[in-house]
This record gives C-alpha cells, sequence and structure tokens, in this order.
C-alpha cells in the first residue's frame, strides 16, 4: 500500500510541475506583451514629442515672418506722419492772412485747396481743426 500510495503521490507531482511551467510560460508571455506594450508606448511618447518640436519650429518661423512682414508694413496711425510735422513757414503766413478775411466758408475752402503736394484727407482734417482753434471767438 505504501508503494502504491508513494506511486501515486509521484505520479501527481508532474502534473503539479506542469501547472508550474505553464504559470512560468504564462508569466513570460504577459512580460513580453507588457515589454511590447512598454516599447509602443515610448515610440508613442517619441512621435509626440518629435511633433510638439516640429510645432514649436513652426511657430518660431511664423514669429520670424510676422517681424518681418512687420517691417515692410506701413507705420501704425499713431506714429509720426506728415501730418504731424509742422507746416512751412509760407502757409503758417497763408494762414494768419486767410484768417483776416471775413467770410469763414472762404476761409474753409481756400485752404483745402493751399495744402503742400502730399494731400490727403487727414491733413485736410488738420488744417480745420486748427483753423477753428485759430478763429477768434466772438
Amino acid at each position: 500500500m505504501g508503494f502504491n500510495g508513494a506511486t501515486h503521490e509521484h505520479a501527481k507531482l508532474p502534473v503539479l510541475f506542469e501547472h508550474l511551467s505553464l504559470d512560468k510560460e504564462e508569466e513570460e508571455e504577459e512580460e513580453e506583451e507588457e515589454e511590447e506594450e512598454e516599447e509602443e508606448e515610448e515610440e508613442e511618447e517619441e512621435e509626440e514629442e518629435e511633433e510638439e518640436e516640429e510645432e514649436e519650429e513652426e511657430k518660431k518661423k511664423k514669429k520670424k515672418n510676422v517681424k518681418k512682414n512687420a517691417k515692410e508694413l506701413p507705420p501704425p496711425p499713431n506714429s509720426v506722419t506728415h501730418c504731424d510735422r509742422p507746416w512751412p513757414f509760407e502757409e503758417s503766413l497763408f494762414l494768419l492772412s486767410a484768417l483776416s478775411k471775413s467770410n469763414p466758408r472762404s476761409l474753409s475752402s481756400s485752404l483745402l485747396g493751399a495744402h503742400p503736394p502730399s494731400d490727403s484727407s487727414c491733413c485736410r482734417r488738420r488744417r480745420l481743426v486748427t483753423l477753428s482753434k485759430l478763429r477768434p471767438r466772438r
């Protein structure tokens, strides 16, 4: 009986070891799968980093282009233009002589045509505002 019992116990051992060997194989397969997943994640992260770097480079290029274009654009409205420069002495004399006229409508119409070659609407407005300031108050 002891022999049969021992044989019976020995017969169970390979089954136990088979179970252990299956666990080892499953663990190895799981480890391989985890390693593959980690590698894929690392590759994805690297690709994302490369894309971010490319986007940053594009932004830098756009900023450089904007700076170049800003140099080529005309000055903004607040900058000094020909309207901000002082009027020539002859024009100042013309304004004074025009102010002495009695009819203010003829005064404004004569001033509109007496501007130097850079005749623009902003200059006309400035002249009219200046004339309104120079007129004597009644």
